[in-house]
């Protein structure tokens, strides 16, 4: 098994103290911290699994990772016993080293992001359903119409991240939204771009019923907000839909209008 630590990282380059380092590879119970030491195969994997980086992506440039064997003479130090693992020569002299640290954001991820989708509905005067939509500020799909929605936070339930969301981007909340517990399905958003992946979300579908009354104002990541029709979101007259709209706004309708989506909350 052989770690590649932040492969796949952008090309941030910074120095990075060895104490620093230390946190991500090993300073845990019974791992050696010395320099001239190693650090044993299950103090490693435990320090990356409890700060979350991942086997798959740790650098050739942190370590030698070429195991010291039994029986390699006296004299070479303390925590260099079988399994142990080196630092390089070049960091042992510096005590700093480089590390590739991936940039924040969502273009060319190393892994797929979680995100939910709000399909909001009312009641028209007529009795038929109209859905809420956005005029997207952000990429992907930017100044397209879409349901509201965006990525979620870490511990955030998808009802929480659907709740947070649908209020930040139209301004709609508490008393005036009433939202089925659970997703009622799940969508792909997959950008291709050169060769590599440039966007990729799983979306958690949530449903809620909004008051007729409730005002829907443009808010964070949105330039404008709208009310349609599964019709008129079919027909795409007002500007141009995101792909897969008009197949979670059907579905919704569906199971809504045959009683399996009443909100909860």
């Amino acid at each position: 098994m052989r770690p590649l630590l932040f492969r796949a990282m952008r090309r941030q380059k910074i120095s990075v103290p060895f104490r620093a380092v230390a946190i991500f590879v090993g300073v845990l119970p019974g791992a050696s911290s010395s320099l001239s030491g190693g650090i044993g195969e299950g103090n490693r994997l435990l320090a990356f699994a409890q700060y979350g980086i991942g086997e798959n992506v740790a650098s050739r440039r942190l370590w030698n990772w070429k195991p010291q064997g039994q029986g390699q003479g006296q004299g070479q130090g303390q925590g260099q016993g079988a399994g142990g693992y080196r630092p390089k020569g070049s960091l042992a002299a510096s005590r700093s080293l480089k590390m590739e640290i991936p940039a924040e954001g969502t273009t060319f991820p190393a892994k797929p992001r979680v995100a939910v989708a709000i399909a909001g509905c009312r009641r028209d005067r007529d009795g038929s359903l109209e859905w809420l939509l956005i005029q997207r500020a952000k990429a992907p799909s930017i100044g397209q119409w879409s349901l509201p929605g965006g990525s979620v936070e870490l511990g955030e339930g998808s009802l929480q991240a659907a709740k947070r969301e649908l209020s930040e981007e139209t301004g709609i909340s508490g008393e005036k939204v009433a939202f089925f517990g659970d997703p009622f399905m799940a969508s792909d958003v997959i950008a291709k771009e050169g060769g590599g992946v440039m966007f990729h979300y799983m979306i958690a579908q949530m449903f809620a019923v909004v008051s007729r009354d409730a005002e829907a104002k443009a808010g964070d990541d949105a330039l404008d907000v709208g009310w349609f029709t599964e019709t008129e979101i079919r027909a795409q007259e007002f500007g141009r839909v995101t792909e897969g709209v008009l197949g979670v706004v059907k579905r919704a309708e569906t199971l809504y209008e045959a009683g399996l989506l009443e909100p909860a909350e």
